[in-house]
């Protein structure tokens, strides 16, 4: 889920799996809470779920990742756990090369059209 605040913020919404091995504590929460873009930090405990909102044009999900495993959580090794950071990676990274994009005006094409 993302969307575009008033204030040019652009929020995602990501739920990551964990291993069940980790500790998320509120010094985590903490620690997590002050890299760079990230917004809002939930654990589920019972589900072993970090669910994290944050402005995809500040920090994303690799970021995140490599946050968590350096604080010494290892996220789900599991097969659809990896294609969803996968997809969250490139969502992002399209995320913020699209927050820069000035759409054309309808009778006038993009600059560069129509040339060969």
């Amino acid at each position: 889920m993302s969307g575009k605040t008033s204030d040019g913020e652009t929020r995602v919404s990501r739920t990551f799996a964990l291993d069940p091995a980790g500790r998320v504590d509120a010094e985590t929460l903490q620690s997590l809470l002050g890299l760079p873009g990230v917004l809002e930090a939930d654990f589920q405990a019972s589900r072993h779920r970090l669910k994290l909102v944050y402005d995809a044009r500040r920090v994303d999900a690799r970021a995140i990742t490599g946050h968590l495993r350096r604080l010494g959580l290892r996220p789900d090794a599991g097969l659809w756990s990896r294609f969803r950071r996968a997809l969250w990676a490139m969502q992002d990274e399209n995320i913020r090369a699209n927050t820069g994009h000035r759409a054309a005006c309808c009778s006038r094409p993009p600059p560069g059209a129509g040339r060969h």
